[in-house]
């Protein structure tokens, strides 16, 4: 995660593995002047990023299938209030840098690390109602 100058308005809580044993967590999370049904969920990793300039936040949320771990992005717009979800991705994320442009993730997968690029217009699925 890069460093912030400013202290980031996002707050974990609740978090304990994903699996007995596992280095991944999986938790609650909370952003300061965001309020969207999707964030009061749980399952999100302690993972976020922001772009440059800081109108966008990258969170991870886990989304495992048939036993087999994966996660999805949620991007935040914070100038817009809009909240937008991309494709399940597998493996678990290790790390996150928010780039203009893209997301660049280290994700672990069947004992690999795999270093991916994931296109901003990737994450598409703008998310307007409630999930539950």
């Amino acid at each position: 995660m890069p460093n912030l100058k400013n202290k980031a308005p996002v707050k974990f809580s609740g978090m304990g593995e994903i699996r007995m044993g596992s280095p991944y967590n999986g938790g609650k999370v909370r952003v300061e002047g965001f309020d969207h049904p999707y964030l009061k969920q749980g399952d999100f990793q302690d993972r976020y990023a922001y772009d440059p300039a800081k109108q966008r936040l990258v969170l991870v949320r886990w989304d495992p299938g048939y036993n087999i771990p994966g996660f999805y992005l949620l991007m935040l717009d914070l100038k817009k209030q809009r909240i937008y979800r991309s494709p399940t991705i597998f493996g678990c994320c290790q790390t996150m840098i928010l780039e203009e442009g893209g997301v660049v993730l280290e994700i672990f997968d069947r004992g690999k690390i795999i270093d991916k690029t994931f296109k901003l217009a990737m994450i598409n699925q703008h998310l307007t109602h409630d999930p539950c």
